[in-house]
């Protein structure tokens, strides 16, 4: 059958046409010759270029590139600040669920937390800094000495030998006793 397709097809060409498919084929494999030699040389030469770079990568560490755009952090209160801001801003007591809700939708928290209510519950039962009081079930409020106004009063110091600053100490007990 295959033998019947071709002698049908040498008998329907002429001997100019089969002489200019002989030459097509001819220069097809001359082509298909020097595309494997090329692409032997391109082997060799990247062989060569990842021998050269070998030195540099040991010495030089590259990181490959995220996205294209460096990460830029910003910088952003602690969750205990934001959470004794709002408490202030509401002035009552809290749920854990008003909390989580109001720092992501209103004060745009950023987190990478899977389950960021569980990581406020734990910040505020835990209230490690006793910043936090427990009113009800799930709610908080200020301790009673956040809720002023956050800060210490400054105490100025007084310096030695600063005659209001009085006796004490060892040395009121070493005053000088006249016969």
């Amino acid at each position: 059958m295959a033998n019947a397709d071709l002698s049908d097809l040498l008998e329907s060409m002429s001997l100019q046409e089969l002489k200019s498919l002989i030459a097509a084929r001819e220069n097809y494999d001359r082509l298909q010759k020097k595309k494997t030699a090329l692409e032997k040389e391109l082997d060799a030469v990247n062989r060569n270029i990842d021998h050269l770079l070998a030195p540099l990568q040991r010495i030089v560490r590259v990181r490959p590139p995220s996205s294209g755009v460096p990460r830029r952090r910003t910088a952003q209160l602690s969750i205990e600040k934001l959470i004794i801001e709002m408490i202030r801003e509401n002035q009552r007591p809290m749920t854990v669920n008003e909390i989580a809700h109001t720092l992501l939708n209103e004060k745009q928290y950023r987190t990478t937390s899977g389950n960021f209510k569980n990581q406020l519950r734990v910040l505020l039962y835990r209230n490690r800094k006793g910043l936090f009081k427990k009113t009800d079930a799930g709610t908080f409020d200020l301790a009673g000495d956040v809720s002023g106004a956050g800060k210490r009063k400054a105490v100025p110091r007084r310096k030695q030998g600063d005659p209001a600053e009085g006796k004490s100490g060892a040395a009121a007990g070493k005053e000088k006793v006249k016969d």
